[in-house]
């Protein structure tokens, strides 16, 4: 199961400490269990990030540049001293977060986690000064491999909470592409018109009107940004074209509008983004994407890359950012710009469920929503057979008893375990029956059986049925189940009755499929099928 963690850092400064309210428990618990801590006073912490900053950006200004013999020795020095400060900040960071009396709460947190779980672990404080710092690289991260650190606003209105549009057969994304003096944003439109199930409209160096017009008079998923963009006073500001910036005050009415709409995340890759995030939160925006301190292009072009790679692949937003992260360091851009890796950060609300990418229509097929529900058949007229003939299907930890002679056939590409076709008697004139045992990976870690059925029922009812549905509670291999039974919109002639389970983060479906009229003549034999299903 799924972990949250929240450090509520309520009240404090770096003269007297900070108080902590740690929370901690499953995913989708309403309530979770709180407990109570405190990071000491430290004058230095807050030194060695501005020393680093400091560092940081004089290399990106002077110790990167294409060196002459002559200037080759200056360059080394500034790389060592950012190497340095970065080491630094590190060890600093690790030692306040390991003191005495924050170990009480770390002791809780190795007590209550399992090495193997997905853990989002929230920071929730409005102070810049902790937002700035790389939670990352305590070495709590260091051990549980499968937990990520997010920002998190202190205040979020849960009366009224952002539409999530989980459903969509393809994202919305409003690209816009900013001011590119000196920098290079083309590489970041290829990443985007690439992107499966997602349909893109791009600004290029919009005017304010443009973009006013798009987020009023239409809807959307993801809102990005790419270009030149700035934080002062807590404050973010974009540059739109090479003439005029906005603030996001400026642009609040309609951000607010298109959030109420089902904006779920704003992705800025560009500099300074800490104020944007603070802005985008204060409208509970349900997620946003940024970048701590000015970005160097390699660094925004390749993280945007594996994040949207490993993204748009079905990983977890969290996930996929940790991931991009990681990669970069395997690629050495810390060797190159120390604390490169550590800019992209994820803001978002606890209680906000994380926008997921839609899956990839598969070749052929019309896809349905959920692995397994797909309108298959081959032409053919089924036939009754006695189920004292029997034969035993083991395969990927599955057995399941079933007719000697049904076909027994299967598509890999489609996650099918396997597909049990009913034999064709005669002419085969209409649709011959079938049923199919799939596997996906959960969509999410976070997901419980309720919350998958509940996204299954939506997308069925969206794209597949007329039906007034609900799923039912129901047993699989000893599991809890749920159950839907529907006709299909696109041929009313066929009914379908699926049944899901979930072990060990993957979802086992069962996927029965016949034409309405003689459904009932193969239901009890496919019962039989399914309660002689094992799990292993």
């Amino acid at each position: 199961m799924s972990k949250i963690v929240v450090f509520k850092i309520t009240e404090g400064d770096w003269q007297q400490g900070f108080s902590v309210i740690m929370e901690i428990g499953e995913e989708g618990q309403s309530s979770r269990p709180e407990f109570p801590g405190k990071l000491p006073s430290s004058a230095d912490l807050p030194q060695y990030y501005q020393t680093w900053q400091s560092s940081y950006l004089y290399l990106l200004r002077y110790g990167r540049v294409s060196a002459s013999p002559n200037q080759a020795t200056n360059s080394s020095a500034i790389l060592n001293n950012c190497q340095k400060a970065a080491q630094e900040l590190e060890i600093s960071l690790n030692c306040w977060l390991n003191s005495e009396t924050f170990r009480p709460l770390k002791d809780k947190l190795l007590e209550k986690l399992h090495r193997s779980e997905s853990v989002r672990v929230f920071i929730q404080t409005s102070d810049l000064q902790l937002r700035c710092l790389p939670w990352h690289l305590w070495d709590f991260f260091k051990t549980y491999k499968q937990a990520e650190v997010i920002l998190s606003a202190p205040i979020f209105d849960p009366e009224n909470p952002p539409i999530v549009n989980s459903g969509q057969k393809q994202l919305r994304i409003l690209a816009i592409l900013g001011d590119s003096q000196g920098i290079n944003i083309d590489a970041d439109r290829k990443f985007l018109e690439n992107l499966p199930k997602a349909k893109v409209h791009f600004l290029v160096q919009p005017e304010r009107r443009e973009i006013t017009d798009q987020l009023w008079d239409q809807s959307w998923d993801i809102l990005f940004f790419a270009g030149h963009s700035c934080t002062k006073q807590e404050k973010g500001k974009i540059f739109i074209n090479s003439k005029d910036s906005l603030t996001l005050g400026d642009l609040k009415h309609g951000l607010s509008l298109a959030i109420k709409n089902g904006l779920q995340l704003a992705i800025f890759n560009s500099c300074q983004g800490l104020g944007i995030a603070k802005e985008l939160e204060e409208l509970n925006i349900p997620q946003v994407i940024v970048m701590r301190e000015p970005v160097p292009d390699v660094v925004a072009q390749n993280f945007l890359k594996h994040f949207l790679g490993r993204f748009s692949q079905g990983e977890p937003l969290h996930l996929a950012i940790k991931t991009a992260r990681e990669r970069l360091q395997d690629e050495g851009l810390d060797q190159e710009i120390p604390g490169a890796t550590w800019l992209p950060i994820l803001c978002q609300h606890p209680t906000v469920t994380p926008l997921l990418w839609p899956k990839k229509p598969l070749k052929g097929l019309v896809y349905l929503g959920i692995a397994g529900v797909f309108l298959l058949g081959t032409m053919g007229v089924g036939v009754w057979q006695q189920f004292h003939q029997i034969l035993l299907f083991s395969e990927q930890g599955i057995e399941l008893k079933y007719p000697k002679n049904w076909q027994v056939t299967k598509d890999p590409i489609l996650g099918e375990v396997a597909r049990f076709v009913v034999p064709v008697q005669g002419s085969s004139e209409g649709f011959q029956e079938s049923l199919r045992i799939t596997i996906e990976p959960l969509p999410t870690p976070m997901f419980s059986l309720e919350d998958y059925s509940n996204q299954a029922v939506q997308r069925i009812s969206q794209l597949l049925t007329n039906d007034p549905i609900s799923a039912i509670k129901t047993e699989l291999s000893g599991l809890d189940a749920a159950e839907v039974v529907y006709h299909n919109k696109e041929d009313l002639r066929l009914k379908t009755k699926q049944i899901w389970t979930i072990k060990d983060n993957q979802v086992y479906i069962i996927t029965y499929t016949a034409p309405a009229q003689q459904f009932d003549r193969f239901e009890g034999q496919v019962e039989k099928m399914m309660r002689s299903l094992k799990i292993n």
